[in-house]
């Protein structure tokens, strides 16, 4: 069932940072084991990572094992971290076998008191070297999931909600003062290499994530949850997004996606019944490419509603004439009841 997770809001925060990352164990109520801080990577990061520290190499590996949550998310199951959170970035702890942190990495603690009360506290000792590997395997793993969230924050807004999905993550941005509507991006697309032909493999395709502009009408949380106007929109961003790893087939700009076979509308009140892939044109150019380190780059996509007449169009005429038609006579926003531009009126 659809899950839009927590406000942006918490009592919990360090030097006012509310988030962390965390891995998907520790957001089923499995007690964290290990955890470590780092520089925050997008805005209100407070830098904390937390596991379980039982994870296996595979479970590390996908992207879709991680959850960006709220300090407080965390701290309900897990009241004695709260001890260690004003420690200072580089300091990492390991649980022990008699259910006491240990101090593992670098770092010095930043104590914090309320009248006699310490809340930083640790005892020294030193971990095996397969937890040191783990923490440096799962920093390198998160990487581009953060760089996605600091991209979309740097280049559309900083305000958002982490909104949950049952195989990935987005993010909701909410309408700015550069942009006035709200919108929906993926994350965790890109985790995997999409399998790219042959002929298109020097041109670093094979990393994508999805994105849709919403109007802003009044707070859309509300229309996403089930029941809502557009409780369609996140599932069909997530059947979209994991298309390329079900069928084999990848996706890039101009691909057609029906709704089905027969195609059939996403939802009633509108005839809209598949989707094409565009450059996201509302957004300048230079956040359509994020490049990441080891991973070369992430291309952005938007996804474009259509009707069954207009992916008969582009067959015919090809994916600019559409979609530069629908830009120009309906704009970029999702509008289900929007003019069909493959008919005559």
């Amino acid at each position: 069932m659809y899950d839009p997770g927590e406000e942006t809001v918490s009592e919990i925060n360090v030097d006012g940072n509310i988030f962390c990352l965390a891995g998907r164990q520790v957001t089923q109520s499995r007690p964290v084991g290990y955890m470590y801080r780092e520089a925050p990577n997008f805005s209100g990061d407070s830098g904390w990572r937390f596991f379980t520290g039982s994870e296996s190499d595979e479970y590390m590996r996908d992207l879709r094992n991680y959850k960006i949550c709220t300090l407080e998310e965390i701290c309900i199951y897990n009241r004695d971290i709260k001890a260690f959170l004003h420690a200072s970035r580089g300091a990492a702890f390991l649980r022990d076998k008699d259910n006491t942190f240990t101090v593992f990495g670098v770092g010095e603690p930043e104590p914090q008191t309320t009248g006699n009360t310490l809340w930083w506290k640790a005892s020294t000792g030193t971990p095996g070297s397969a937890q040191r590997k783990a923490g440096k395997r799962e920093k390198e793993e998160i990487c581009h999931a953060q760089a996605i969230v600091r991209h979309c924050c740097e280049h559309i807004g900083d305000k958002y909600r982490v909104l949950r999905m049952p195989q990935m993550d987005f993010l909701l941005l909410f309408p700015n003062r550069r942009h006035g509507f709200y919108t929906l991006v993926s994350m965790g697309m890109s985790a995997r290499d999409m399998p790219v032909p042959k002929e298109f493999e020097t041109l670093g395709l094979s990393r994508a994530e999805l994105l849709i502009c919403l109007e802003n009408n009044g707070p859309v949380e509300d229309e996403l949850y089930p029941g809502g106007r557009l409780d369609f929109v996140a599932p069909m961003l997530e059947k979209i997004a994991l298309t390329p790893f079900n069928s084999g087939n990848w996706l890039g700009y101009g691909h057609t996606l029906p709704n089905g076979s027969p195609m059939r509308p996403y939802c009633g009140g509108t005839k809209l019944c598949g989707a094409i892939l565009d450059t996201p044109r509302m957004f300048q150019s230079i956040f359509w490419n994020l490049p990441v380190e080891k991973q070369g780059k992430i291309h952005f996509y938007a996804v474009v509603p259509v009707y069954k007449e207009e992916i008969e169009m582009k067959a015919r005429k090809g994916a600019d004439e559409v979609l530069s038609r629908i830009e120009k006579r309906c704009g970029t926003l999702l509008n289900l009841q929007r003019r069909n531009i493959a008919r005559k009126f």
